[in-house]
């Protein structure tokens, strides 16, 4: 469903996705390096997922990345991951052109420090458990989908264990609204992809 939002329903082709991931991928380096993102501390929004994948295997990881960074492609967001489990796919895989979507203790000081500047001391966070004793599924799902598309949740993180965001429940309702912020907030930069209608 993210692909078909990216690049329409027309063929299984897409020949912009693969210049709007060097884009995203430019500017997420940049946020990441430089003293500020592109369109400005002010207006850049971030996205953490925490999360040791338990008993979940190298096939299902992959979708579940690439429907966070297809929304987040979409929408502007700079999106990082903390997989804190004893099998790290970090290590053994890089992104599309080098992209490092990496949550370090010094990317976490950065960010922190440039939230902090702008009144924000801490990131909303939505914790994920696997048990039935905590929240249920749709709870944190409904609680990520309305942060995603709130303006005043500028740093989100999600917590949990083997964090499945489905793009039908959470991101496709959030990705109107998340969109809409993201133009509001950097008028003249654009997402690095387009919503297909």
């Amino acid at each position: 469903r993210g692909f078909l939002k990216s690049c329409g329903a027309q063929s299984d082709s897409c020949p912009q996705f693969t210049d709007a991931l060097s884009e995203y991928a430019r500017r997420h380096e940049h946020a990441t390096r430089e003293l500020q993102p592109i369109e400005g501390v002010h207006a850049a929004r971030l996205l953490v997922v925490r999360d040791h994948w338990i008993n979940v295997g190298m096939g299902f990881i992959p979708g579940q990345v690439a429907n966070i960074v297809q929304f987040a492609m979409l929408t502007g967001l700079y999106v990082y991951f903390d997989n804190y489990g004893r099998y790290d796919w970090q290590r053994y895989f890089t992104g599309y052109g080098g992209i490092d979507l990496r949550w370090t203790a010094a990317r976490q000081a950065v960010w922190a420090t440039r939230f902090h500047a702008t009144g924000v001391s801490h990131p909303l966070r939505i914790d994920v458990f696997q048990d039935t004793t905590h929240r249920g599924d749709e709870d944190w799902e409904e609680h990520l989908s309305a942060a995603l598309g709130n303006l005043s949740a500028r740093w989100i993180l999600v917590d949990g264990s083997a964090t499945t965001v489905n793009w039908r429940r959470v991101l496709d309702p959030a990705l109107r609204r998340a969109v809409a912020i993201q133009k509001a907030a950097a008028p003249s930069l654009p997402p690095a992809l387009s919503p297909v209608e």
